[in-house]
């Protein structure tokens, strides 16, 4: 297994992998400058096959919560962070499949978030929410390729088929949250943007 396989089984950040490998903590194999994993080893440390791990970034309680309910009778594991320092805690202890940032956060702009967890994760991997589209915001980011942006406020159909589009897993929910979820959904806005990579025409769209 590669060090990015092992990081996503274990949910640790590549830099704590690297750390544990160094040290002996985990079985390890150094070629040149890489690291192999025995799968086998690795498997028996992960356990059961853990659920998937959503971070929320976002400075509104209400945005927060819909991600929570949404997502969490699916069987994931959602957190929350309310700023970029607090994100940036969070993906240090955490390893997580897909998260939802908001452009707009208290003590910078998300975009800046983005930038910095490129090295650990994947532009699919991280979703942009907003209720104002920033167009030179919105701009920085399709330099650094093609982003998926949800536009505020957001439907509980629309995350779940997000996370499922993302991770390619099929994503349960128990019949009560079945019912609870249609409940919602009835009464929840329908999205402003489809859960599509954001690209010129739309940026063009959102600009008129």
């Amino acid at each position: 297994m590669t060090a990015d396989e092992v990081g996503r089984r274990l949910r640790l950040p590549l830099s704590t992998v690297y750390h544990l490998a160094k040290t002996g903590k985990l079985p390890a194999v150094q070629f040149g400058r890489s690291w192999r994993f025995p799968a086998a080893s690795i498997e028996r440390l992960g356990g059961a096959t853990p659920s998937l791990r959503v971070l929320v970034v976002d400075d509104d309680a209400v945005t927060c919560g819909l991600v929570s309910s949404a997502l969490e009778p699916c069987g994931c594991q959602v957190s929350e962070a309310g700023n970029v320092e607090q994100a940036l805690q969070l993906c240090r202890r955490h390893r997580f499949d897909v998260m939802f940032i908001d452009l707009k956060l208290p003590d910078r702009d998300g975009t800046e978030l983005i930038r910095e967890l490129l090295g650990e994760y994947s532009l699919n991997q991280m979703v942009v929410i907003t209720a104002h589209p920033d167009i030179s915001l919105v701009g920085e980011l399709l330099k650094l390729g093609p982003v998926t942006l949800l536009c505020k406020p957001l439907a509980l159909e629309q995350l779940i088929e997000c996370v499922k589009r993302i991770t390619g897993k099929h994503l349960m929910a128990g019949a009560d949250n079945d019912q609870g979820a249609s409940r919602s959904l009835k009464n929840s806005p329908a999205p402003t943007t489809s859960v599509t990579p954001l690209n010129a025409q739309a940026a063009d769209t959102i600009g008129r």
